[in-house]
């Protein structure tokens, strides 16, 4: 993860940290596979319902929750290292790299 910080103002910073795709397709099959241990689909018995059938119906949802996991991780993460302490709720911004395959 790489992070720079931009001074706008004397209180305001701008934070752009990179997060590595790899994190994001990792948290993304965890969220996968969790929805796949509890799902309850029709015709299938509890958790046993096939993976190509739980990424087409719950993908975008796993998406979500792992994009949301990676970001909130990544910006705790950032203001820690660079010891800064936040005086309202940071805005976040996400910019995809053209390369990514989510």
């Amino acid at each position: 993860m790489q992070v720079s910080v931009e001074k706008v103002s004397n209180n305001e910073r701008r934070l752009t940290i990179v997060v590595p795709a790899q994190k994001v397709s990792e948290a993304r099959e965890k969220h996968l596979n969790n929805i796949a241990k509890k799902a309850n689909v029709k015709g299938f018995r509890p958790g046993k319902a096939p993976i190509s059938y739980i990424k087409e119906r719950f993908g975008a949802d796993a998406e979500k929750e792992a994009l949301s996991e990676v970001i909130q991780h990544a910006l705790y993460q950032a203001i820690t290292e660079q010891q800064l302490r936040p005086i309202s709720t940071p805005r976040v911004e996400p910019k995809w790299c053209a390369s990514m395959n989510l």
